[in-house]
This record gives structure tokens, C-alpha cells and sequence, in this order.
């Protein structure tokens, strides 16, 4: 026998929920019925001292690992802030530097010189290469 559709949506439909209640705020408590921590209360607290709290240490492996000064702190960290930064510090001109890179005997020995110094002959440059 088939159910009714109606009964069938109306079992899948969530009844109503009960409504919560929220916490009712301490202030608004009578004196009777607020929570009060007196000294008797105290004394029945577990006791624990606090000698028994600085045993507890983790194993040595994990404080040696902490106290180790790591390898790259050492040597990537700066020692000093460099507040000054130099600029123009990169070039530091050599004439002995600059006929060895574009001088002419550099550009007689290698082909694509070779081809430089006909590009700057044929254009009539008066000098061909440094």
C-alpha cells in the first residue's frame, strides 16, 4: 500500500526544534543564586605547587635543537643594516680592460670583429675600433 504524498512530505519536513535558551548573564542573578568563590572552595582545588610545573621539561634533543644557533642565521643574516646605499660603485673604467674587449687586435682575430671592422670601414668612420 502506497502512503499519501502528503504524509510522505510531511515525515521529511523537520518538526519543530526546541528553542534554546541562552545563558542568562550573571549580573542579572539574584545574590542567592550567583555563582561566588569563597575560601572553602579554594582548599578543595587540587594543589599543585609550582616547583612541580618546572620538572616537567621537554627531552634534551628538542633543546639543543632550540639553543643551536642555526647555520643560516650566521651566515645570511647581516651583521648591520646598511642605511647608505653607494651608487656608481660598478664601473671603475681601465683602458688596458677596454682594448682587450673592443680594441682593434680583438676585433682582427674573431670573424664577427672582423665583420665590425668592415661594417665601420665602409661607413667611413675614422676610427675603426678603440
Amino acid at each position: 500500500m502506497r502512503t499519501p504524498r502528503s504524509s510522505l512530505l510531511r515525515s521529511l519536513l523537520p518538526t519543530a526544534a526546541p528553542v534554546a535558551r541562552l545563558p542568562t548573564p550573571v549580573a542579572l542573578l539574584p545574590a542567592s543564586a550567583r555563582p561566588s568563590l569563597s575560601t572553602s572552595s579554594l582548599s578543595q582545588l587540587p594543589y599543585r605547587p609550582f616547583s612541580s610545573l618546572l620538572t616537567q621539561r621537554p627531552s634534551s634533543s628538542i633543546l639543543s635543537l632550540l639553543s643551536a644557533p642555526s647555520p643560516f642565521t650566521a651566515s645570511f643574516a647581516p651583521q648591520q643594516q646598511i642605511r647608505h646605499a653607494t651608487y656608481g660603485a660598478e664601473y671603475q673604467p681601465s683602458q688596458i680592460r677596454r682594448k682587450r674587449k673592443h680594441g682593434f687586435l680583438c676585433r682582427k682575430r674573431t670573424r664577427n670583429g672582423r665583420k665590425t671592422l668592415e661594417r665601420r670601414w665602409s661607413k667611413g668612420r675614422k676610427f675603426l675600433s678603440h
